[in-house]
């Protein structure tokens, strides 16, 4: 599925995974909930909560994970995969193998 991800918050149930491809320079702003970030060579964890945003200094891959129900908002280009908790994806169980988890990539623009 492709997506403006500037145009709404992209909605991350806990254990939801973005993954965001060539990191360097995208941003992204919680507009409600907690993630956990990290970027590829970065040892820092960083946490982020309502109001809060971060702007990705590194390239490579970077990871935002939903620590709680999150409207996100990213600000990134390029593509982004959304990654569903394996919780989640139980109620996709008919369609994804067992032990699988179902992905979706999105792409989006940077404003």
């Amino acid at each position: 599925m492709e997506t403006n991800l500037t145009a709404i918050p992209a909605k991350l149930a806990p254990g939801d995974i973005l993954r965001i491809h060539d990191a360097s320079g995208q941003r992204i702003t919680v507009v409600r909930g907690m993630v956990w970030v990290t970027q590829e060579g970065d040892p820092r964890d960083v946490f982020l909560s309502d109001g809060e945003d971060f702007a990705f200094e590194r390239t490579g891959t970077a990871l935002v994970e939903a620590i709680t129900e999150t409207q996100l908002l990213p600000l990134v280009d390029g593509t982004t995969e959304l990654i569903r908790s394996p919780s989640r994806s139980q109620d996709t169980a008919r369609s994804t193998p067992r032990g699988h988890q179902r992905s979706v990539k999105v792409t989006g623009a940077r404003t």
